[in-house]
């Protein structure tokens, strides 16, 4: 008759455990998104050739469509790979040598959708080595004060909706970045039109 009474005390201490534990959990994902960004030296650079026509050769196979005219002028040779796309140097590892972020151009524009790829390299000897590629909004790509193997994380941000923001670190494993959090950033208003944010930290697809 005793085993009936220790039953039930032991199903409420486990209640009792793990209900504020899944409350903590639910907040914990609901929580203030805090990054320390910073400013790394960055400059525009020139696009390599040997890359611009690697990419190009990559977005036409992924589907993306041309403008005609754009098509026919590049078969002519009247315009080069290298115009369909933008280059900055940034130093992500502070060690004096620029790594190549790679976005399209705005002349020659081939995605016309909120989230456009983006490409980071880091140069070894004559050759490109691809450390990032992803897609991402009418935003810059931004460096954070935290790193992993010498390399400083990166956060990108992609559009979901008007009001919604996909935010993703990414983390460098020694030889090129994978994402390692995702966050949905929802936008609203208040009486006054005064924004406000929420986050919902989310698995990573």
């Amino acid at each position: 008759m005793l085993k009936l009474p220790h039953f039930y005390f032991a199903m409420i201490m486990v209640i009792l455990i793990v209900l504020p534990l899944n409350v903590v959990f639910s907040q914990s994902q609901k929580s203030n998104f805090e990054v320390e960004k910073i400013e790394l030296p960055t400059k525009k650079a020139k696009v390599p050739d040997v890359l611009a026509k690697k990419l190009l050769k990559e977005i036409v196979r992924k589907g993306y469509n041309f403008p005609e005219q754009f098509q026919e002028d590049y078969q002519k040779g009247l315009i080069d790979a290298a115009s369909f796309f933008s280059a900055q140097e940034m130093d992500l590892n502070n060690d004096g040598k620029m790594e190549l972020v790679l976005k399209q151009s705005e002349e020659n524009a081939f995605c016309r959708g909120h989230n456009c790829p983006i490409w980071v390299f880091t140069k070894k000897g004559n050759n490109y080595q691809l450390l990032l590629n992803d897609n991402i909004g009418n935003y810059e790509l931004v460096a954070l004060k935290n790193k992993n193997n010498t390399y400083h994380d990166l956060l990108l941000t992609a559009q979901r909706s008007a009001v919604e923001h996909e935010l993703k670190i990414y983390k460098f494993s020694g030889v090129k970045y994978h994402v390692k959090k995702c966050v949905l950033e929802t936008v609203t208003s208040d009486a006054q039109g005064d924004p406000s944010y929420q986050y919902e930290e989310h698995p990573c697809y």
